[in-house]
Parts: C-alpha cells; structure tokens; sequence
C-alpha cells in the first residue's frame, strides 16, 4: 500500500477542509456537501485531503469515493481524536501541539504524524520529537520569503505550508517544501451552495502547481 508520505509526494497538495457548521461570514457549511465537494478535488487531480478533527464523522460519507482518496484529520489536540482519525480509517494526522506521547500513539495506530510550529525554533524543537514531517502553519503571515529559513530550520524533514494560496504554495514548493495545504478561500461558498465550477477552476490551479513544483527531495 502507498504510504500517506508518497501520496501527498505525488501530488504536493493537501486539500485541507475547512470546519463546518457556521463560518467566520455567517454561512453554514453541510456536511451534504463535502463528498460532492472532495469528488471536484479527486477529479482534478487533488486526492489527498484532511478532515478537521471535530468533523471526523464526515469520512463515514465518503465510500462513494471507492479508495481513490487518501484521508487525513487536521488540527488534533488529544489522544481522543487521533483514536477517532485512526478508527475513522486515516491514514495521516496533523497534530496541533505535538507531544512524545501522541506521535508515539500516531505511530502505534499506522497514522503518518504532522507536527504543527511556526517560528524556525519551534519548527527545530517539533522535528526533534520524531515526527514524519512538519507543518507550517499559517504559511502565509511572513510571505513567501520566510519559506526558506523554515524550510533550513529542519534540514531533510518533510514541510508543509499550511493554509496557503496557490501563489504561496508554488512558491514554497520551489524553495523545497514537500507540499502545501489549501486555505479556506480555496472553498469560497462551495460547502454551503455555490457554483462548483469556480472550484474546479481552483483546483485545477493548485493541481498544476503541483505538477509543476521540482521533484521533492531535491
């Protein structure tokens, strides 16, 4: 079986959904249509997506999609939620604040481990703890010049830029990132009614991006 490691390799995009139920605009996003929504992604070549941890019953709808996705859940907290990834059928997790014991759990349970940091220290102290690789998160707020001194700050870990646009993630796949996490305006009103043609168009982009980005490791 692919490894979630070579998955995202191959297409250097993780489509990251957003929470659902009501959004920072006052819309509500539905569950309804996440398979909809991750069917558009699938078909434009984006077939890597994280699930947030409180919507984790979301991958219950998702068996129409007959294994042509790989799964994850983003921002755990606790030994609970990665139980609840792992029983789901994840294969990776990102874990907000990492400890020893949760990627020693990750681990035991086949979940391929993503610590979230930030600065370039704490990016060094995550990749310290044994984790699979390293997420950066939010990506965006030093602009891309940043992504080289988070990229050395952990010389050969896997990093991804998390919650970025697809300018931003080409940028820092060409500084050498493993691979970049859409942001919530990737789904504009998708989750809630709106036109999925537009998202398709999106995807379509950042899935060139990625095709695009040069062979990681350099």
């Amino acid at each position: 079986m692919t490894t979630a490691l070579d998955a995202i390799a191959a297409t250097r995009i993780i489509v990251s959904l957003p929470s659902l139920g009501k959004g920072s605009d006052g819309t509500r996003r539905s569950a309804v249509r996440v398979p909809v929504v991750v069917e558009v992604c699938v078909q434009e070549g984006l077939d890597v997506v994280a699930v947030p941890a409180r919507d984790i019953d979301v991958l219950d709808a998702m068996e129409p999609l007959g294994g042509r996705c790989v799964f994850g859940v983003s921002g755990v907290s606790n030994a609970t939620q990665l139980e609840a990834a792992a029983d789901a059928g994840a294969r990776f997790a990102v874990i907000d604040l990492a400890t020893p014991e949760l990627l020693g759990l990750a681990a035991a349970r086949g979940l391929t481990a993503f610590a979230g940091a930030f600065t370039p220290m704490e990016i060094a102290r995550m990749w310290d703890l044994g984790p699979d690789g390293i997420v950066v998160q939010p990506a965006e707020v030093l602009g891309t010049l940043y992504a080289p001194h988070a990229i050395a700050a952990a010389p050969g870990a896997p990093i991804i830029a998390g919650g970025v646009n697809s300018y931003v993630a080409q940028q820092w796949l060409a500084k050498g990132a493993l691979a970049a996490t859409t942001d919530e305006a990737f789904f504009a009103d998708s989750l809630v009614d709106g036109n999925l043609g537009w998202l398709r168009d999106r995807a379509r982009t950042f899935a060139t991006e990625g095709r695009a980005a040069p062979a990681w490791p350099a």
